[in-house]
């Protein structure tokens, strides 16, 4: 660590469901591991999280980017998302 879950899987020689759900339960238990930076993918789409070994808080997810704000928003109204206490424009 630290590293996302592609790069620890890589490092690991493990896939990376395995790695994801060892992860899911270090997190959950908060003394093992924690969420210590969220990555931007340069050409959008989700952030990926940096895991960091060791207790701490986890940082909080980054707010929606102006597209894919709109994006949600485009389909909240299709009826294809719920809208997840997404605030009308």
């Amino acid at each position: 660590m630290p590293g996302t879950q592609a790069q620890l899987a890589q490092r690991a020689q493990r896939s990376i469901k395995t790695v994801s759900v060892e992860l899911a339960a270090l997190v959950l238990l908060g003394r093992e591991a924690h969420i210590g930076d969220w990555l931007r993918q340069p050409r959008g789409g989700k952030p990926i999280a940096i895991y960091v070994a060791g207790p701490g808080a986890n940082a909080p997810r980054p707010p929606l980017t102006p597209g894919a704000l709109y994006t949600k928003r485009s389909r909240v109204r299709s009826g294809f998302e719920s809208s997840g206490g997404l605030a009308r424009a």
